[in-house]
């Protein structure tokens, strides 16, 4: 939507307490709950339209990804998350531990000694065709917010072209409870 905060406004209307998101190495996950199937009617197809046809313009990604002030300091929602995760204990340690458990040599060689796994599924990332896959479980060791030095050099045709690909109906679950 045009207007900054239209969906959270509209959630909130229907007893929501707001909608979130959070990405996961696999799926990004947005969320909102509401008293009523009325509110869920309202919301729900104003949510998929947010994610399936999202109007990135300067302001927003300003906003939203990233920005650097007069003053010299960056902003953005997506790069002050990610700026307190990459920098934690905790993260620090996750990020280190994905990487060694999921490098190419040890995926196929898990692979191969169990037979659990199908190399072919290593190979790839999941939903995608094998024209552009990964290596070997690859993308299960990047962070999934993306890191601060590479978030500073997106662009907002970058973003675009990335929802383009891979934000499709075809490839959207959406789960009620």
């Amino acid at each position: 939507h045009e207007v900054r905060g239209f969906l959270d406004a509209l959630a909130t209307r229907c007893f929501s307490d707001g909608t979130n998101a959070w990405t996961a190495q696999d799926h990004t996950a947005y969320t909102f709950r509401c008293a009523g199937t009325r509110g869920l009617e309202l919301v729900a197809p104003v949510l998929l339209e947010h994610v399936l046809s999202p109007r990135i313009t300067q302001p927003h990604f300003a906003s939203e990804v990233h920005a650097l002030q007069p003053d010299g300091a960056l902003t953005g929602v997506v790069y002050a998350e990610m700026h307190a995760r990459q920098h934690s204990e905790r993260d620090l340690a996750e990020l280190a531990w994905r990487t060694a458990l999921y490098s190419t040599r040890l995926a196929h060689a898990f692979a191969s000694a169990s037979g659990s796994v199908s190399a072919s599924l290593l190979d790839r990332e999941p939903g995608v065709s094998d024209d552009v896959g990964r290596g070997a479980a690859e993308w299960l060791r990047w962070e999934a917010g993306g890191r601060t030095d590479e978030i500073v050099k997106l662009t907002v045709d970058e973003v675009e072209r990335f929802h383009a690909r891979f934000y499709k109906p075809e490839r959207v679950t959406v789960v009620l409870g």
